[in-house]
């Protein structure tokens, strides 16, 4: 039934003013336009025939009987064709507290047997898993799972996403929200810090509505935190602030807060003051925590008449980070100097391209995390490599870590579909387009796609992932294209088997690609024989690497991305046993010399590994057109050479201990 895609399931509940809803609608999945039957139906980007979802990006399956539900007969499937994401919206009121149920089961029909689901709200995110073993279509075994949130707006965005790979991932049915009733509380909110820097403490109270005004004291460790002072929170700034510094110097601070007479907090989460500390210079710890005292100022909370009122007080921890902003390399710690070189500039790189996986338990992505400037948006991507290279260029400050200490956007990877950026400045300039170039391949050969940039004249960096069918296309090399030869290419092949293959690259700090059109990449395919399809698509998504265009600020750009139609040539090489050839062979290309593409025919006289690659006269490689195991027979590959200098090349091939190399000419 399933298809080999990596799979990431994102429940969105909206802003699409205005049709709110009290609670969910069609929880069950019951209720549609369309019907699954015994089997299931595939839904695109925009599709609303679940009533009360809509298909957010890509696709989702919409599964009948075909295995056991949940609730009613219907479920759905988290892996469509591609990643996929489905929505509705809610309407939710400012600090209210709101209880999410699902009930959860897994694709019985294959690996990996755990399957792993993120959900996140409101900045928090939890994991859930499912064991698979022994459950089939008639026996899911589905499992509640539940998690709360605080509202912060007055509709919240709820994220389910998958957290592994392949064709057989989590399911989900039966979705139900609920409102909490939360006791009064006045509460330390966590925070991070720096060494030798200043750290804000939100304090919050989850009122009853009935709050008029409270007091109490906070302690606090003075061989870690010194300096404090108070300021009205957000929810706040209406009420008189007092606060008693006297005792801080025995790590007691004292603060008092009361509205108007007569005037009462509404219910819900209220941020009421913010206590600035320093952090000492010199000290070594990693976590201190601030917690509620009685001295200089008991606690207390009273209502309009004065009646103290049941609270329930808790404390807080501050996390103290160490080092500098994009200092990662040598790896884990960087070398805390205050300086950012060269190496943190690649290994921040190999971070954006997802080839390595920066550490959260020691403050290893707050670090690679450096844009925006100063302290990051919870995500590593190519802007955050970009910002990496102004610092070791000495263009911008080095800064002390700062920001969040792990991934706090679990949201963008599905939003950044149909807009460029979340949560980061980025400016918007003319029609910048990045597109992949349509072509035809043909069957058994070794083709080109050349992805081209249509600048504005101030890029310079781009990110993405190549999506395509690997029921249709063998993934073989990518390489930089003509317009693109002084940058810095990065690669992630880790996961083409499902179709994905993540790509970074950057100009040297401080450069910009002119305004005009460049070929910046070339990537290269291998057409399987006896394709399921006369064409394929092959476009742009965020996994494993986000699509981003970057300016030498680091800003992200807005920018338009055009996938590419490939057609599949009809005319499939063919094997006879008669034709299986004796020997290795590496034929000249033809035609030659060429413009701007050539033919490579070679035979291969048994099974094995083969390597096809082009070298310039001093012996760099320009393009590897064959790198996988080849069956015995002819093939051929073509080399696109849109994107290089004309000139003599050379062409190698290598299969076992056999190795060829002829030369061709490029002429423009």
């Amino acid at each position: 039934m399933k298809r080999a895609f990596k799979n990431l399931f994102i429940v969105m509940i909206l802003w699409l003013n205005p049709a709110f809803t009290q609670n969910i609608v069609n929880g069950s999945f019951e209720s549609a336009t369309v019907n699954p039957g015994s089997g299931f139906i595939t839904l695109g980007s925009g599709n609303k025939a679940i009533n009360g979802w809509t298909v957010s990006s890509d696709n989702i399956d919409y599964v009948g009987t075909y295995w056991q539900a949940s609730e009613g007969v219907r479920s759905i499937d988290l892996n469509g064709l591609t990643s996929g994401s489905i929505s509705q919206t809610i309407r939710t009121s400012v600090g209210t507290v709101y209880e999410v149920r699902f009930d959860m089961a897994g694709n019985p029909e294959g690996q990996p047997t755990v399957k792993l689901m993120r959900v996140s709200v409101v900045g928090v995110s939890r994991d859930f898993t499912f064991d698979v073993t022994g459950r089939s279509k008639n026996n899911m075994g589905w499992k509640e799972n539940f998690f709360t949130f605080t509202a912060t707006d007055s509709a919240t965005a709820i994220a389910f996403s998958t957290l592994i790979t392949g064709a057989f991932g989590p399911v989900f049915d039966n979705v139900r929200v609920t409102t909490v009733n939360t006791p009064r509380s006045v509460r330390i909110i966590d925070a991070t810090a720096s060494v030798g820097g200043t750290v804000n403490i939100p304090i919050e109270l989850v009122a009853q509505s009935n709050e008029n005004a409270l007091g109490f004291s906070l302690t606090f460790d003075t061989t870690i935190l010194s300096n404090p002072q108070a300021a009205k929170g957000s929810d706040g700034t209406a009420a008189t602030l007092n606060f008693n510094s006297n005792q801080s110097n025995l790590g007691r601070f004292g603060i008092n807060l009361a509205l108007p007479t007569g005037q009462t907090f509404t219910a819900g989460t209220r941020q009421i003051v913010v206590v600035t500390f320093t952090v000492n210079a010199s000290t070594t710890a990693t976590m201190t925590t601030i917690d509620f005292g009685d001295q200089p100022i008991a606690r207390e909370v009273v209502d309009a008449n004065a009646s103290v009122l049941s609270t329930t007080w808790t404390a807080g921890k501050v996390t103290i980070t160490r080092g500098y902003e994009a200092d990662v390399a040598p790896r884990p710690n960087g070398t805390n100097n205050g300086t950012v070189t060269t190496a943190d500039w690649v290994q921040v790189g190999r971070f954006a391209a997802a080839l390595d996986v920066a550490r959260t338990d020691i403050n290893e992505f707050q670090r690679a995390d450096c844009a925006p400037k100063p302290c990051g948006d919870g995500r590593i991507t190519t802007a955050d490599w970009v910002q990496a290279g102004r610092y070791a260029a000495g263009l911008d400050p080095v800064v002390p870590a700062c920001g969040p200490l792990s991934s706090t956007s679990a949201l963008f990877a599905a939003e950044s579909r149909d807009k460029n950026t979340v949560g980061t400045v980025f400016k918007n300039t003319g029609s910048r387009t990045f597109r992949a170039v349509n072509a035809n391949f043909k069957p058994g050969r070794i083709d080109s796609l050349i992805m081209e940039l249509e600048a504005q004249g101030d890029e310079n960096a781009v990110g993405f992932s190549l999506n395509f069918d690997p029921r249709v296309l063998v993934f073989q090399n990518v390489v930089l294209g003509k317009g693109a030869m002084s940058a810095t290419l990065n690669k992630n092949d880790s996961k083409k088997d499902s179709g994905r293959v993540g790509i970074t690259l950057a100009l040297p700090t401080g450069q910009m690609f002119a305004m005009a059109k460049h070929a910046i990449v070339i990537a290269t395919f291998m057409v399987i024989t006896n394709p399921p399809a006369a064409s394929t698509i092959i476009g742009f998504s965020d996994q494993p690497v986000a699509r981003e265009v970057v300016d030498v600020n680091a800003n992200i750009l807005s920018a338009t991305w055009t996938p590419a139609t490939v057609a599949i040539m009809t005319t499939a090489v063919e094997r006879r046993a008669e034709e299986i050839p004796a020997s290795f062979e590496l034929d000249q290309n033809y035609p030659n010399p060429f413009n701007p593409s050539t033919t490579i025919k070679f035979s291969l006289p048994k099974n094995g590994h083969v390597t096809l690659k082009i070298f310039d006269l001093v012996g760099r490689e320009i393009a590897m057109l064959v790198d996988r195991e080849l069956t015995t027979g002819r093939y051929e590959a073509r080399w696109e050479a849109n994107g290089v200098e004309s000139g003599v090349y050379f062409y190698q091939i290598r299969a076992g201990e056999f190795t060829e190399t002829k030369r061709l000419l490029l002429m423009k």
